[in-house]
């Protein structure tokens, strides 16, 4: 790995640095938490658990409240499993930025953790990694992904 500032390309690499995040010592052990907004409709901050083992990207209730998405009718609905929750969830269209970077997703709404939840929809759009022994998370676009700079 490299050590590259936000917003720089790795040369020869064809990609750019979104960011780095420490991981959450909140969980035993440390796990790799993302500082991320809701940009649509209303921008709203949340944490999100990067999860490899997700299939979708989830957002609690609370917080798709806060960001009024909500208020608008979902894209469609999908079946939610985690460890206290088994169900349908909607599904809404939205923009999530990382740092500098905003991407168009489809967010499940459910209950299933106190965090929002990176998975593999959105994941698989990135280049992630994740460094265990330094206990931080680095995230990069690819150039030829189109991704937007906001």
């Amino acid at each position: 790995m490299f050590s590259a500032r936000p917003g720089s390309r790795a040369r020869g690499r064809g990609m750019r640095l979104v960011g780095e995040w420490v991981y959450d010592a909140r969980y035993d052990p440390p796990a790799p938490v993302i500082d991320a907004t809701l940009m649509e409709p209303r921008r709203t901050n949340v944490s999100a658990l990067v999860d490899s083992g997700a299939d979708l990207t989830v957002v609690t209730e609370d917080k798709a409240k806060e960001s009024s998405l909500t208020e608008r009718p979902p894209i469609t609905v999908a079946f939610i499993r985690g460890p206290d929750y088994v169900g349908l969830a909607p599904i809404y269209r939205s923009k999530i930025r990382l740092r500098d970077t905003e991407l168009l997703i489809a967010l499940a709404v459910a209950p299933i953790s106190e965090e929002a939840i990176l998975g593999r929809d959105l994941l698989n759009r990135l280049i992630v990694s994740l460094n265990g022994p330094r206990r931080v998370i680095s995230v990069f676009v690819s150039e030829e992904s189109g991704q937007s700079k906001g």
